[in-house]
């Protein structure tokens, strides 16, 4: 794929929601007062599917992936990103900003943060939130005893002390300097202290765990309470009056579960539904959807947005790697040279895909200069013949390469169930068997995703893709980030990529605050990863998102942006 169609993707994308009228910035109505709907007008319901159930509402560690807009339908955060990918503060009043009574940068590098809450914020049960629900989080974030929290991880893991100096004021210390510490959101949300405090104090770490808070006894702060929680099935809500922006136009939310593409298609098409996102259609089936609406002269639209890095992550544990071969960096060099990535967007997108050579999204400021100092592996079985052969792989008369000590050169590439992940491996391993290395693939069962162990195991290649926001993707190769018994399995550095100079590079980062030299360190970073080939980067995924015609809601923009960020305005024709 040419820059040049790659510019023409994100020109389409743009001038495709521009089209769609601008998004209304939140408001909390004057006073506080919330405007009861007309008693003479239907209720609204919006149907809502997700191919992924939350296994914690609250979003704290352990939880699955794409269900960012299902649980913004039920709760809240201090802050949120927009439609355009810009932080805005959402429970806090504002946000802190840097050399300022709200963020003060002592010498050493320590810091302090204020949060301010807006007034009159209550949990879905009508309790008062207070700034003491925040440091009641802190506790069970920092406490290793419990599942439920990420003690190891920035934020929590920067913070040396958090104080409620009044019921509304957070006041938080830092052990250093943190880029993100004004734009807390997703990674530290308040948890109810009046519910979870009793629970935590009969010591009985299972018993927290698995309480049922968590799951269907959810009580939170989004625009809508959990009414109704059918495991595996549904979850019905209510409108909340207490929202923090008022009263959504909205009266329910039902949020179905199904992974069955071609009949969350039919849904749509039937219009019992209004909305599919966070992953649950996938590119093939969002163009059958989005060709029938045009055949039937609308009924709804259809968005791709290059949204995430899909990328294969390489299992480098000597007690795990197989072949073992992956130790040494050519080897890793060769299996990149073999992955023929623009067949792979050519096959999954119909051309309109885009190869990625870094993590690092093609919209940041950056890009450039990241794009120039990288290492590139384009497809290239002569140059990855090359390589194997330094480490004494020949072809053999099979075609294959093999070594005297270390046997035919075979090596795994996993990928989790569903979607299109079989012609995702079908596509890589073609391209891998065609530079003579023998690979296989594997699926791993959608139904064991949560088994952080059986995840971090793979012995070979697994695919993955970025969440979250870029200090999180860089943080995510570090080798705290390596996955074990003493951290629950968590951590995104599966693979187990263990490098002194990125990880050096990152510590210098993690604690710099002026945005250019930021840049730089990521420039550093992302220039060992190439080189050292931590990972292979191979696409940047089009996340969908389908709605139906009846539907009034505002449409994505930038890779970061939040499509459920104000909720509460969300109507049906």
């Amino acid at each position: 794929m040419t820059v040049a169609r790659g510019r023409n993707l994100y020109l389409l994308v743009a001038l495709l929601l521009g089209a769609c009228a601008a998004p209304t910035s939140p408001a909390r109505p004057a006073g506080g007062v919330t405007e009861a709907p007309s008693s003479s007008a239907p209720p609204q319901t919006l149907v809502f599917i997700s191919r992924n159930e939350v296994d914690n509402m609250a979003a704290l560690s352990g939880v699955g992936t794409g269900t960012g807009t299902l649980r913004r339908f039920f709760n809240a955060t201090l802050t949120a990103f927009d439609d355009r990918g810009l932080p805005q503060p959402f429970l806090a009043e504002a946000l802190p900003q840097l050399n300022t009574e709200s963020w003060k940068v002592q010498p050493d590098g320590r810091m302090e943060t204020t949060y301010r809450l807006r007034p009159n914020l209550t949990w879905h049960d009508g309790v008062a939130l207070t700034a003491d629900d925040f440091v009641f989080a802190y506790r069970v974030y920092m406490n290793p005893d419990l599942q439920k929290g990420s003690p190891k991880n920035p934020p929590q893991s920067l913070i040396e002390q958090l104080r409620a100096t009044d019921d509304r004021t957070l006041v938080i210390d830092w052990s250093r300097s943190f880029a993100d510490a004004g734009v807390l959101g997703e990674e530290f949300r308040p948890l109810p202290r009046h519910i979870l405090e009793p629970v935590l104090q009969q010591a009985d770490p299972s018993a927290f765990d698995n309480n049922s808070y968590w799951t269907t006894a959810f009580v939170g702060l989004g625009p809508f309470r959990v009414d109704r929680w059918d495991p595996g099935a549904v979850i019905e809500g209510v409108a909340f009056d207490g929202y923090v922006f008022g009263r959504p136009k909205l009266d329910r939310v039902r949020v179905l579960f199904n992974s069955d593409p071609n009949a969350v298609v039919a849904n749509l098409l039937a219009g019992s539904a209004h909305l599919v996102a966070d992953t649950t259609l996938r590119f093939q089936s969002a163009v059958v959807l989005k060709r029938e609406w045009e055949a039937r002269g609308g009924g709804g639209t259809v968005y791709f947005t290059p949204f995430q890095v899909r990328y294969a992550q390489i299992q480098q544990r000597p007690d795990l790697a197989n072949p073992r071969a992956v130790l040494d960096v050519r080897a890793r060099r060769a299996l990149a040279f073999a992955t023929d990535r623009q067949g792979l967007v050519d096959g999954l997108f119909e051309g309109q895909g885009i190869v990625a050579d870094t993590l690092v999204p093609r919209n940041a400021d950056h890009y450039a200069a990241v794009d120039q100092a990288i290492a590139k592996y384009p497809y290239d079985p002569r140059r990855a013949e090359q390589l194997l052969n330094e480490l004494g792989f020949t072809r053999g008369a099979d075609g294959f390469f093999a070594s005297p000590t270390d046997g035919q050169f075979t090596p795994e590439w996993r990928a989790t169930g569903g979607g299109d992940s079989e012609t995702q491996l079908a596509i890589l391993v073609d391209g891998l068997r065609r530079a003579g290395i023998d690979a296989r693939s594997y699926i791993f069962p959608q139904i064991q995703d949560d088994d952080r162990e059986a995840r971090a195991s793979f012995p070979g290649l697994s695919n993955t893709s970025t969440t979250g926001v870029p200090e999180r993707w860089y943080r995510g190769q570090t080798t705290s980030e390596i996955p074990s018994a003493a951290n629950f399995w968590n951590g995104t550095n599966r693979g187990g990529w263990s490098n002194d100079a990125y990880s050096q590079i990152y510590r210098t980062f993690s604690s710099t605050l002026d945005r250019s030299e930021l840049n730089r360190q990521v420039v550093e970073m992302t220039r060992v990863l190439s080189e050292q080939v931590g990972v292979i980067p191979l696409y940047y995924n089009l996340d969908v998102a389908a709605q139906s015609a009846s539907l009034q809601a505002p449409r994505l923009v930038a890779p970061d942006a939040s499509i459920g960020w104000n909720i509460q305005e969300w109507q049906l024709r």
